[in-house]
């Protein structure tokens, strides 16, 4: 936390980010990236009902007074980037087709799926899935090369 404070005041950033890390097999925390923007993960506090970009601007204008109005949710909920988090277990052999989809199935704030408008997560489903059938056509014929960072 204090390094990444630092990091932020040599920045001079002033503004809603998101610090991405990784908890690694030894259960030490691994620092991966920021990200100096509201993020996909500022779904999760408007779910939470919480308004990040306007109790942002509210606290910028009237510091911590302006969470004292602030009603958010209570009670836990899971999040799930599902089309990210679906693409990862290919490439990870402890975490089954079945583990995902059951954890889907649960999940309170999924980041595409909406049982009122569909649309938008079977398209973008049907793109993921184009996407791999064309990198396994040209894999098999020696022109593509899956690589992770």
């Amino acid at each position: 936390k204090d390094k990444l404070t630092e990091i932020l005041r040599r920045c001079h950033y002033t503004g809603i980010f998101d610090a991405e890390c990784l908890i690694g097999k030894d259960n030490e925390i691994y620092f991966l990236e920021i990200n100096f923007r509201n993020s996909a993960w500022g779904y999760a506090y408007t779910y939470g009902g919480i308004n990040l970009v306007y109790y942002w601007a509210k606290c910028m204008l009237e510091g911590p007074e302006g969470m004292k109005e602030c009603k958010y949710r209570k009670e836990p909920f899971t999040a799930m980037s599902e089309l990210a988090d679906l693409s990862t277990i290919a490439h990870m052999p402890d975490v089954s087709y079945i583990t995902w989809l059951r954890q889907f199935m649960e999940c309170d704030c999924p980041y595409y799926y909406n049982k009122n408008d569909k649309l938008p997560f079977y398209h973008a489903m049907w793109y993921k899935f184009k996407t791999a059938i064309k990198h396994k056509i040209l894999a098999a014929l020696g022109k593509y090369k899956y690589s992770r960072h």
